[in-house]
């Protein structure tokens, strides 16, 4: 695994990790439009590795 490669999924990692000890699944819900409009967001801009390349 390249240097970069190693760096940006450690970098997830922790996010990951970050993420689910700080918000409980059960805390919260997302409604339809909530999810429509997050969904909305994406730009397709990777600003790490592009897995699409992988498989």
């Amino acid at each position: 695994m390249s240097r970069l490669k190693k760096t940006c999924h450690e970098s997830l990692v922790s996010m990951h990790s970050t993420i689910t000890a700080g918000i409980p699944a059960e805390s919260f819900e997302l409604s339809k439009e909530d999810l429509a409009r997050i969904s909305s967001l994406d730009s397709q801009h990777h600003y790490c590795w592009d897995p699409r390349g992988i498989l």
